[in-house]
C-alpha cells in the first residue's frame, strides 16, 4: 500500500515537472523595449539604413533621394507589393524596401484633409497609367466625423473614381460625414440630461 502511494507521488511529481517544462518551452519571448527598422534602398547597391524604435511607436517615414527616381513608398516585401503603414506602432524587427518609380513615369497625388488645422499628409506616388487604390490613401481622422470619400475638388462635388488610370498629377480632397455612433443633442436636450 505504501509503495503504491510513493509511486503515485513520484508520478504526480514527474507529471508536474513535465508540464512545467512544456510551459517554459512554449512560452513566448518577453517583449522588447525597442525594435530595429531596416530601410533597404532596394536599388541594387545593397545599401541599408537602420533605426531603433521604441516598442509601440511608429517608425520614421524616411525620404531618401535617388537621381532620376521618386520614392513611391516603403514596402514589407522586396517586390514592393505590400506597402507599409507608418501609422502603425512597431512590435517586431522589420525590414522595409524602397519602391522607386522613374521620375518620368511618376504621378503625384497630393492629399488635402480639407479642414483647417489638419496635419500635412504625404503625397501618394503612382506609376503613370496605374490605378490609385483606396489602400494607398491615408487614414484621416476628424473629431466627430468619419471619412466619407475622396473628391477631385475642394467643394467635394466630383467623387474620385478609383477605377480610373492616373495620367496626371492631381490633388484629392477628403469629405466627411457625421459619425452616427456619437450622440448629438440640442442645447435644450443637453440641459434636460444634465437635469
Amino acid at each position: 500500500m505504501k509503495s503504491k502511494k510513493i509511486t503515485a507521488i513520484v508520478l504526480a511529481m514527474a507529471l508536474a515537472a513535465a508540464c512545467m517544462l512544456l510551459l517554459v518551452a512554449c512560452a513566448k519571448p518577453a517583449p522588447k523595449d525597442s525594435y530595429t527598422v531596416t530601410y533597404n534602398l532596394n536599388d541594387g547597391t545593397g545599401d541599408k539604413r537602420t533605426l531603433t524604435v521604441a516598442a509601440g511607436y511608429a517608425a520614421s517615414d524616411w525620404q531618401p533621394v535617388r537621381a532620376g527616381f521618386v520614392l513611391a513608398d516603403w514596402c514589407t516585401d522586396k517586390d514592393c507589393t505590400k506597402p507599409y503603414d507608418f501609422e502603425m506602432g512597431v512590435y517586431a524587427d522589420i525590414e522595409l524596401y524602397a519602391n522607386w518609380i522613374a521620375q518620368a513615369e511618376a504621378r503625384t497625388i497630393a492629399i488635402d484633409a480639407n479642414y483647417g488645422g489638419a496635419r500635412h499628409y504625404r503625397s501618394v506616388i503612382v506609376r503613370d497609367g496605374d490605378k490609385l487604390s483606396q489602400e494607398q490613401m491615408p487614414a484621416i481622422n476628424k473629431i466627430g466625423m468619419v471619412l466619407e470619400g475622396w473628391y477631385t475638388d475642394a467643394a467635394c462635388q466630383t467623387k474620385y473614381d478609383f477605377n480610373a488610370a492616373v495620367t496626371k498629377d492631381m490633388t484629392l480632397y477628403a469629405n466627411y460625414a457625421f459619425n452616427d455612433k456619437i450622440a448629438r443633442y440640442t442645447a435644450a436636450e443637453a440641459a434636460q440630461i444634465d437635469g
